[in-house]
């Protein structure tokens, strides 16, 4: 009777084996070996300038801009700080530019900066009242400048832009109750990559 158990058991293993197909080797995953392209990278935001003179004005020997808040377009306005910073944009020597913001963003293609300023004050040397470094107030108008700067952020690569205030362009001077006040009126940047 034993002989007769063992004999079924080994007639079922048997048969249960014959005729199964073999399993197929297990697929080969060739995107494993691709390593996965980061999604972010590093972009850092100066501003700089340097001692001009404004025809008819005078000569700007500082200018100390409030920046309010900064934000890059990339499918939609993505915020990079809103913390005011007030700076001497133009007592930095020619070498040297102001970080307005250094951190990780998405990778992609970026079109536009936008730069949110504040009350600000500019110190002149007025060559018609041989007044030296007096300082004025200097109010922006419009407050929120938008720039047109198309520029790329790719992954784990670091990507930096310098905007340059145009002094020249961007200061006028128009009459107010204090004598004469300074405007930029609009201010002008230009992106130095």
């Amino acid at each position: 009777m034993k002989k007769l158990f063992a004999l079924i058991v080994l007639a079922a293993l048997v048969s249960g084996c014959i005729g199964q197909p073999t399993a197929a080797p297990a697929a080969v995953n060739e995107t494993a070996n691709i390593t996965a392209q980061p999604t972010t990278g590093t972009f850092s935001l100066y501003m700089k300038d340097v001692i001009q003179n404004i025809p008819g004005y005078g000569k700007v020997t500082g200018m100390n801009l409030t920046v309010e808040s900064v934000q890059v377009y990339y499918d939609k306005w993505v915020p990079l700080t809103n913390e005011a910073h007030t700076f001497d944009v133009i007592g930095l020597g020619a070498d040297e530019k102001e970080l307005l913001f250094s951190g990780m963003v998405d990778a992609g293609d970026y079109s536009k900066i936008k730069v949110v300023l504040g009350d600000s004050n500019i110190k002149m040397y007025n060559y018609n009242m041989t007044v030296w470094n007096k300082t004025y107030p200097l109010t922006p108008d419009p407050a929120e400048v938008t720039i047109d700067a198309a520029f790329t952020v790719s992954g784990g690569e670091e990507t930096s832009l310098t905007l340059d205030l145009d002094v020249p362009s961007s200061v006028t001077k128009l009459p107010c109750d204090l004598g004469n006040c300074y405007y930029l009126k609009p201010p002008t940047f230009n992106v130095v990559r």
